[in-house]
């Protein structure tokens, strides 16, 4: 049986279809290895329309502005084995913690950075995002920048070499400034590209939410010199075609102009929506595209051979159609964590306990490498399972156990010991076990300090202790070879 997947989102005239259309490109990746399901307050029914190509099964849930009335009718549908993906302005950290306390995994797709997260993963696909703008828990982990870019299927194909403009031929141009563009940035569009005598053809594509049709209208049939054609509510396989056959484009800084930064020409962006900010930057500053202001100044230079490859070369850096494999490689470790089972140690667990002990990268790694007999490891472990400051945490998938934490408290710090089964190393287990074995013990004693120790040389416990927010401390040296320390401190939140 697939796991769920479910994704909590709204879009509408007031609220765009921005949300909406990077969710279903999440989707459209997931559908095959989960049961996706969509989330939505009252939808009508142009957005059931949107998203049925990639799931039938939608929560209708009741229309309101209260988001803690519309946390608590969300969470009645969760199971805690869930995966919940939050995409929206109003899931702040209230609403994440009641998510979590369902014993969902949970990831947000944020680009405010404006609130704490408690979000297993957050999703931001723009550029440059310093990873302090986040206020997060110490296992929260960031996937931030283009390899996370959220394309819809039609996008992920590699774009075809493109050639440089040639003015006799005339230019062909795409315009799309989202679904709804409240302000009417479509029109401002039109009224530039117009204006440049080499552009022969546009294609201007609207949602159903948009409420100037009548003036749009009006504008292209008094520029009749010009072939323009309006397209209202296309399928994605169509909007990428017309991005493919275009020399250049205007767009919105959303997801729409990264869709057209893989497939398409020359990209010009407007800035239209406050949270469009990062992505406009990173556009402008990458060369990636340019102020929709500046087109037809701009367009001109790409008749240059040299202009042109040089474009479309340091474009492909960043817009490469690869992040389909990095967000599915999030999902599958979020699955792999909710399949591993944690539960304190027993007497019982005494063999593979022993057997840990002495396998040889364990005892490489560890400070006394010398194999430890089972009469030491006996008295050892019987006086640990009795110490009530010491918490043994035994991790199974599918009832195989497949490691270990110790956490050993001392006063108000907490030393940290731990070990995964060599069948089951290079796959991440590290990590996962230790987030739950922190979030129990932090549950316990959130005001201790967390402290843990690795061979320089330990490469794999270095990058692990990393990743979850240490502090690296001053280095020491045990019996001449050197060790990192770490610290994690208690949470400010």
């Amino acid at each position: 049986m697939k796991q769920n997947i479910i994704i909590r989102v709204d879009g509408g005239v007031y609220t765009g279809m921005g949300h909406i259309t990077r969710c279903i490109a999440i989707a459209e990746i997931l559908k095959k290895k989960f049961n996706v399901i969509f989330a939505i307050q009252n939808p009508d029914k142009h957005i059931i329309q949107t998203i049925r190509p990639v799931t039938k099964a939608i929560i209708a849930l009741p229309k309101t502005k209260n988001f803690n009335t519309d946390q608590v009718n969300f969470v009645r549908h969760l199971n805690n084995d869930d995966i919940v993906i939050l995409d929206g302005y109003n899931f702040k950290t209230g609403y994440q913690k009641a998510i979590k306390n369902k014993g969902c995994k949970l990831v947000c797709i944020d680009d405010l950075h404006a609130w704490h997260h408690v979000a297993d993963v957050i999703i931001n696909h723009a550029e440059g995002i310093n990873e302090n703008k986040y206020s997060k828990e110490y296992y929260t982990k960031l996937c931030l920048g283009t390899p996370y870019a959220m394309l819809r299927r039609s996008f992920l194909k590699k774009a075809l070499p493109k050639m440089p403009i040639d003015p006799q031929q005339g230019i062909k141009i795409f315009i799309n400034l989202g679904g709804t563009d409240p302000e009417n940035y479509t029109k401002k569009a039109l009224e530039l590209v117009v204006k440049n005598n080499q552009v022969k053809h546009i294609d201007v594509v609207i949602g159903n939410f948009y409420t100037y049709v009548t003036e749009l209208k009006k504008f292209i049939s008094q520029h009749q010199h010009i072939e323009i054609k309006l397209h209202i509510n296309l399928s994605e396989k169509k909007i990428c075609a017309l991005m493919r056959h275009s020399e250049a484009g205007v767009c919105a800084a959303s997801t729409i102009s990264y869709e057209y930064a893989t497939v398409g020409g020359i990209l010009f962006v407007y800035q239209i929506a406050a949270n469009q900010k990062n992505i406009y930057s990173f556009l402008i500053q990458s060369n990636s595209a340019f102020p929709a202001s500046s087109f037809n100044k701009k367009i001109s230079t790409f008749s240059n051979k040299q202009e042109s490859e040089n474009y479309f070369c340091k474009r492909e850096e960043f817009f490469s159609g690869n992040s389909k494999n990095n967000l599915l490689a999030v999902f599958n470790e979020l699955q792999t964590s909710t399949q591993i089972k944690m539960r304190k140690a027993q007497k019982k667990d005494l063999p593979v306990y022993f057997r840990w002990a002495n396998d040889p990268g364990v005892r490489d790694n560890a400070v006394n490498t010398t194999a430890i007999t089972l009469a030491d490891h006996t008295r050892w472990f019987t006086s640990r399972l009795a110490d009530k400051n010491s918490f043994l945490y035994l991790f199974e998938k599918n009832n195989k156990p497949i490691g270990q934490v110790r956490i050993d408290k001392k006063n108000n710090v907490g030393e940290i010991d731990y070990s995964v089964d060599s069948s089951m190393r290079g796959q991440g287990i590290g990590t996962l076990a230790l987030i739950k074995a922190l979030k129990e013990y932090k549950n316990k004693f959130p005001l201790d300090k967390v402290v843990a120790k690795a061979r320089e040389s330990n490469i794999a416990s270095n990058q692990v202790f990393k990743k979850l927010g240490f502090q690296k401390l001053t280095p020491s040296a045990i019996k001449k070879i050197k060790y990192n320390n770490y610290i994690l401190m208690p949470s400010a939140k």
